[in-house]
């Protein structure tokens, strides 16, 4: 429940106005915190022009004026970037991460509400990269629509566009495929087979956005053929058994998994009994039955604007 800051009485969880007062319960940043958040850049800003100031008095006008105009250029830039940040309205999607933030301690099934909320008050183009900001919190709140998000939104690329995001990962999700894993076979002897295939497919997708991974044990930007190389030779990695191709035919085979079949040129996804019109150019996702709509809905939302 959400506790109104100005009048203190407790609403919904999905308020985002207090129902006694109509105070916001989606507060902007106030000026201060704009300056805390900025402070570095501010710093930076003022070192910069008094190192101006100070060359302008020490060298010459004549052998400074090049060097003055490159630093009025690159000053002028940081103060216009600076005063965007510190007086911009920050968008709905931003205002419920602030707000689930607030919450991660003192309202956890809060938190998870408000971090679903901005996840969808993203722009769909924008939301890989929103997502990556506040992804660990969420994940440990939430791990099942976390991580589900998440790879939504990479298997509904193609494959060469999922492999170009493996530069953009962060440091704390290198070990997504090792999370994966260990839930997977925990799945599997839990008796829980649905689940564990779900998993895995989460893993395969990962592996290959990854430029790097647990699995590359030779110079190849091919993490497939690194993945079986590895498992060949006996390492550490002889316990991953397969490509991920074989993996996933193995699951789809054994009835867990079904594949939809997604066309980048006419945006159309259908499943592996129809055809779209462009048969080249497919590319395949394979999902669990209950994931189907939740896909289909992740790939009409960041395709839709752009439907021909």
């Amino acid at each position: 429940m959400i506790s109104c800051p100005r009048c203190q009485t407790v609403n919904r969880p999905d308020a985002v106005m207090c129902s006694k007062c109509a105070a916001s319960l989606l507060t902007q940043p106030t000026f201060g915190e704009r300056v805390k958040r900025n402070l570095i850049w501010i710093i930076l800003f003022f070192l910069g022009l008094a190192a101006s100031t100070i060359m302008n008095i020490i060298l010459d006008a004549a052998d400074f004026a090049f060097m003055q105009i490159c630093f009025s250029v690159v000053l002028l830039v940081l103060l216009v970037i600076l005063l965007v940040a510190l007086f911009r309205k920050s968008p709905q999607n931003e205002l419920y991460q602030q707000r689930a933030e607030r919450h991660l301690t003192i309202d956890p099934d809060q938190a998870k509400m408000d971090y679903l909320r901005a996840f969808h008050s993203t722009k769909p183009e924008a939301r890989f990269k929103s997502l990556l900001n506040y992804f660990t919190p969420w994940n440990q709140l939430d791990p099942d629509t976390a991580q589900l998000s998440l790879i939504n939104l990479i298997r509904i690329l193609p494959a060469n566009e999922r492999q170009s995001l493996g530069g953009k990962y962060p440091k704390t999700m290198i070990g997504l495929d090792q999370i994966f894993d260990e839930e997977g076979q925990n799945a599997l002897i839990q008796g829980d087979a649905v689940k564990a295939a779900r998993k895995q497919i989460y893993r395969s997708y990962f592996l290959e956005s990854k430029v790097s991974s647990m699995f590359q044990t030779k110079q190849t930007t091919n993490l497939l053929e690194a993945a079986v190389d590895g498992a060949q030779k006996g390492w550490q990695q002889a316990s991953y058994i397969g490509s991920i191709n074989e993996l996933r035919n193995k699951i789809q085979a054994g009835g867990s998994a079904l594949m939809l079949q997604a066309c980048p040129v006419c945006k159309a996804i259908v499943d592996e009994n129809h055809e779209p019109k462009h048969k080249k150019k497919l590319y395949p996702i394979h999902l669990i039955p209950d994931e189907i709509s939740s896909v289909k809905q992740a790939f009409q939302e960041r395709y839709a604007p752009v439907r021909k």
